[in-house]
């Protein structure tokens, strides 16, 4: 049997909890782009312990930002923002906000808002979190947590449509209705 070594040791060792294995050879794969897996993999383990020692052996926290917001728990993030997670960074010209609003899993928004996430950011068709929001009919009370960080339901996007316009396109009658009611 061939025994893991580097990265593929230290993937193995997060599944089994095996804090003891930086000191056998395993290590954080040196492409930024890979760090999030490891960080993950401790994530869902429920094991805090292991994302500590990612931490201290070289992981970085930015390059789990998207995945750690979009998955949860909570816990994850305090542990990201406590070593420096950027919560407005981009990939793909969004922000995480934006993207929790997008893909319809608004759960992490309220924290990420609580931790500096810009509600006015736009993303390559001028959209804000508050637009994408409407558009894919997230529920009113996260509608209300963008309205109490100061989104500004008035802002148009490159086409000219407000997030109210975008509601009112995908027939979405609870956010129509909330943004009505903010008028």
């Amino acid at each position: 049997m061939v025994r893991p070594t580097g990265y593929k040791m230290l993937c193995a060792a997060i599944g089994a909890g095996d804090l003891d294995a930086l000191g056998r050879g395993a290590r954080m794969d040196p492409d930024a782009a890979v760090h999030w897996k490891p960080i993950m993999d401790a994530a869902f383990t429920g094991r805090a312990d292991m994302i500590e020692v990612l931490f201290e052996a070289g992981a970085d926290p930015q390059s789990s930002v998207f995945a750690a917001s979009y998955a949860g728990p909570e816990e994850l993030c305090e542990l990201l923002d406590v070593h420096g997670a950027d919560w407005n960074q981009r990939l793909q010209q969004r922000t995480p906000l934006m993207d929790l609003m997008r893909f319809r899993k608004p759960a992490m928004s309220v924290w990420l808002l609580e931790h500096g996430a810009d509600v006015h950011a736009t993303d390559e068709f001028g959209r804000t979190a508050l637009h994408w929001a409407a558009l894919r009919g997230v529920r009113a009370d996260y509608l209300a947590a963008l309205m109490d960080h100061c989104a500004d339901p008035g802002s148009k996007d490159d086409f000219g449509d407000t997030p109210l316009d975008l509601a009112r396109e995908k027939k979405r009658a609870k956010a129509i209705a909330y943004l009505e009611s903010i008028r």
